[in-house]
């Protein structure tokens, strides 16, 4: 709905004491989550350059007189400015900022006592278990490391396993799943948390420092009550908890799962709640929360994450003021390098669109210990190089257009067309009616389609890219802003992005006798800059601006479509041949009936794709496009598994109208062909009505080894 609006705003009330917590004692913790998601939201719309929709979170004393609260809550909401405003009793007006603290004037104690009894929720792997390992290391506790993945004694080697063993046990896995219809990634993921897990174990031992390791979810109540229980009698009465326990699914605010949801919160604030709890009888000293930026910022495509982080270091401020004795602290952590959740291969469009400089492990547990020998003074620390609030700040700057609806794909005519095309940077030559070359300069660290899109781990100009610029290029050329499709289009050559300097990649059109002949180049160059080949030819073709041979949106209706569909598991970064980061991750169901191949492809938002770029003026519905691609692959890895298919070209390419964001599509693939590597397909793609609105004659692909996806 905001999507459509010039103007309006979406707005929070909260009261976490009129400061969000920094000093009162927040009345209503939850609060906390609410603002967390909110700053989300915002991020999301301006990362889809919805600039109608501004985002408030507003946090009134509880003393404040309830008419006034409400007369200035109304008047932030109806004209948001800033997104975290405070107001004290007085209705002082407050915006909540980030000011640097020096921790070395803070007074010294002694830190954690030597002998006493920590745990470490989540602290088997990952940053917990680093920082589990230092305080161990540098104050002497005994530490207990729980976790959710049970050890496996058949994977226990006593020199630990080299990077050889674990990538031969890794193939052998994916074999045994591959051949009992099983995803190789889920067999693979707990035999590699185990195997993660009794490396960390073996590093305490190796130092001489005492450890245990207790398999508990910490969201049970009844479950970690038991395992404190055990460790109160090995060790003594706890006195320290780190709680690191957290997961996430990275999907869009409006994509999100219950059961996504549920898993981040029962890791986050389940386990928090439960811990505070269970360690009343406890001469608790240090209770340490660790969140992320995420939350004390917001993020993009965690909105639930964010959620759960902001409320869990929240909470911290909230207990503290009820119980003064405990020191509780809720660390807003800044992307750590080496390991952390920023360093899965989910992450990795984020690291790098979003450039952070990641902070090294050494910073941060310098950080952890300078916090504890002050004696934790404050109930919420922001650890960050101020990059992430400047990554905002640019992203809400460039906030210029907003999202366009799936337009159909003949499209209008506007003032300028080469002002308009997303993929054209800039027209060098233009004969309307004869002739157009224009080029657009890519960043391969930047733009998504080539962050999301990599072969053999580096940046590959996608194919459905190539031909959104002919398209765009052929639109330009005529003048009308016409297109209905593509005819003889080959991939001469990939374009392979070999450093990360942005390169410029240019497209010419000609019309000759009715024929519009388009051409995708660049200059080659090797790693220092130097041309080694001027005007490379990347791919060919004609475009189709002529109405006489459009397709008609005529319903197939003497089959059957599939109600029951197997999932699709792409492969994950750096885990195979070609790898499709999230925005081109469209296919999400597959049937092979009879020969015939069905997909479910849900069609995504022009924003994903885009970037920074024109979300309006797109002719194609590009990472739709790429998923048809992509299932006829998947066909050909049905039929012929550990192959990766890539396109190679098509004969005849018809659009009719694109679909909208969220609509749910069907593709029936008709497998025409194999010769050598070579496999060639016709498909067309249905809408939610059934309509068809994209055809595809002699889609040619070329058949390489590879696991390539899953389909369980």
């Amino acid at each position: 709905h905001a999507k459509k609006q010039t103007f309006c705003s979406a707005a929070a009330w909260v009261s976490l004491g009129g400061d969000f917590g920094t000093r009162e004692c927040p009345r209503i913790p939850e609060g906390f989550a609410v603002a967390g998601l909110m700053r989300s939201m915002r991020i999301e719309a301006a990362s889809k350059n919805w600039d109608g929709l501004k985002v408030a979170v507003v946090d009134t004393a509880p003393a404040m007189p309830p008419q006034k609260a409400a007369r200035v809550f109304l008047e932030e909401a109806g004209n948001p400015q800033v997104a975290d405003v405070g107001f004290d009793v007085f209705g002082k007006r407050r915006v909540l900022k980030i000011e640097a603290d020096e921790v070395s004037t803070r007074p010294e104690i002694s830190g954690p006592r030597r002998g006493a009894a920590w745990v470490a929720i989540g602290g088997g792997r990952g940053i917990t278990s680093r920082q589990a390992f230092h305080l161990a290391e540098r104050f002497g506790v005994r530490m207990h490391l729980v976790g959710t993945t049970p050890l496996r004694k058949d994977l226990f080697q006593e020199d630990g396993w080299t990077l050889d063993q674990k990538d031969s046990l890794k193939k052998t896995i994916a074999r045994q799943a591959l051949s009992n219809g099983q995803s190789p990634a889920k067999c693979w993921e707990p035999i590699e948390r185990s195997i993660e897990i009794e490396e960390t174990l073996r590093r305490f031992k190796q130092a001489g420092l005492p450890v245990a390791y207790h398999c508990c979810n910490a969201s049970d109540s009844q479950a970690i009550q038991a395992v404190l229980q055990e460790i109160r009698e090995a060790d003594g009465p706890i006195e320290g908890i780190i709680q690191g326990a957290g997961t996430f699914d990275r999907s869009r605010f409006e994509q999100k799962s219950r059961l996504a949801l549920e898993r981040t919160v029962e890791a986050k604030l389940d386990a928090t709640f439960a811990l505070l709890n269970a360690t009343r009888v406890d001469p608790l000293k240090y209770f340490i929360a660790s969140g992320s930026i995420a939350g004390c910022f917001g993020t993009n495509g965690n909105a639930d994450y964010a959620m759960a982080s902001s409320m869990q270091c929240g909470m911290m401020a909230y207990w503290r003021a009820i119980h003064p004795r405990l020191r509780t602290v809720g660390v807003h952590w800044h992307p750590w390098d080496e390991v952390g959740m920023m360093m899965r291969a989910s992450s990795f469009a984020s690291r790098q669109i979003m450039k952070l400089p990641l902070m090294s492990v050494d910073q941060g547990l310098r950080h952890l210990e300078q916090e504890l020998m002050a004696g934790l003074p404050d109930t919420q620390v922001v650890f960050t190089d101020g990059s992430y609030q400047r990554w905002l700040n640019s992203l809400f700057a460039a906030t210029k257009h907003i999202e366009s609806e799936g337009n159909p794909a003949t499209t209008s005519r506007p003032e300028s067309l080469a002002q308009v095309f997303p993929l054209i940077d800039s027209v060098n030559h233009l004969v309307v009616g004869q002739e157009v070359l224009a080029h657009a300069i890519f960043d391969p660290t930047r733009e998504p389609f080539l962050v999301g899109h990599r072969f053999r781990d580096r940046p590959l100009l996608p194919f459905v890219i190539s031909l959104e610029m002919l398209a765009e290029a052929a639109c330009l050329c005529e003048g009308s802003g016409e297109f209905y499709g593509f005819d003889n289009v080959e991939i001469v050559s990939g374009l392979k992005f070999v450093h990360d300097q942005p390169q410029t990649v240019r497209v010419s059109v000609t019309k000759r006798a009715g024929e519009l002949s388009a051409q995708v180049l660049s200059d080659f160059r090797n790693r220092k800059g130097a041309v080694l080949q001027r005007d490379r030819l990347h791919v060919t073709g004609q475009v189709v601006c002529s109405g006489t041979q459009q397709i008609e949106a005529s319903a197939v209706r003497d089959e059957r479509q599939p109600t029951d569909w197997a999932d699709v598991e792409y492969p994950a970064e750096r885990e195979e041949v070609i790898y499709h980061g999230p925005l081109f991750r469209r296919l999400t169901g597959v049937r092979r009936i009879d020969g015939v191949g069905w997909m479910r492809i849900v069609a995504g938002q022009v924003s994903e794709v885009a970037g920074d770029r024109n979300h309006r003026g797109w002719v194609l519905s590009t990472a739709v496009l790429d998923a048809c691609f992509f299932g006829c692959g998947l066909l050909e890895w049905i039929d012929t598994q550990n192959v990766v298919a890539i396109p190679s070209g098509v004969r005849r390419l018809r659009f009719l109208k694109q679909p909208v964001p969220g609509e749910v599509c069907v593709q029936r693939i008709i497998k025409t062909g194999r010769v050598e590597d070579k496999a060639t397909f016709d498909f067309i793609l249905m809408n939610s009505k059934g309509e068809t609105i994209l055809s595809a004659e002699g889609f040619e692909a070329l058949v390489l080894e590879g696991t390539g996806v899953v389909a369980s």
